[in-house]
């Protein structure tokens, strides 16, 4: 889920749970909601992921021929 905030005009993204408290006839007594916000774990989960990508970019975009790429 994402979200606008209103005073600085960013986007926020936010991990949302909602589960319910019962009692034994099975009615709803309660709603539990818990919402984290994951905005810059999120951030770092795109820069590592584009930071794995960058060698196979340089791969199929080299004007040279690539004989071998050793991944250590």
């Amino acid at each position: 889920m994402s979200l606008s905030s209103a005073k600085s005009n960013e986007i926020r993204r936010l991990l949302v749970n909602a589960s319910t408290r019962r009692d034994p006839d099975d009615d709803i007594l309660e709603v539990l909601g818990v919402a984290q916000d994951v905005t810059e774990s999120s951030k770092n989960d795109r820069a590592v992921a584009a930071m794995a990508h960058k060698p196979h970019q340089l791969v199929d975009t080299a004007n040279a021929t690539i004989f071998g790429i050793d991944i250590l």
